[in-house]
């Protein structure tokens, strides 16, 4: 349970939606319960992922643009949320769009949403 109380900061604050996003375009977050599940999704219209690296976004020390002083980051954030989430027996995915913004998201079993 303490590790979740550490996860939910990372998300938006330390989020690449919130890094990365346009300053004139809103970041859209939204909770809900689904089928038994607590989801939390993070959505930002920035510059997007390209897809031959999405199913790396979540390695540890692996960062989208490697090569960028325009990005924080060391590429932990991710690992370390996704390490979280799945000790809790929980999901975590991405769904983005080169150049139209992405969708982080964690779902998790809603008998821990006393949190």
């Amino acid at each position: 349970m303490t590790e979740l109380k550490k996860l939910l900061p990372r998300i938006p604050p330390d989020n690449p939606a919130v890094i990365m996003d346009p300053v004139d375009q809103p970041i859209i977050v939204r909770v809900d319960r689904i089928d038994g599940l607590f989801r939390l999704a993070v959505t930002d219209h920035g510059i997007g992922i390209p897809e031959e690296k999405q199913g790396f976004v979540f390695d540890r020390f692996f960062r989208v643009h490697e090569n960028s002083q325009h990005y924080a980051g060391l590429g932990m954030e991710l690992y370390i949320c996704a390490q979280i989430i799945h000790q809790h027996n929980g999901e975590i995915g991405l769904v983005s769009e080169e150049g139209s913004g992405s969708t982080l998201w964690f779902s998790l079993p809603d008998t821990l949403h006393t949190i």
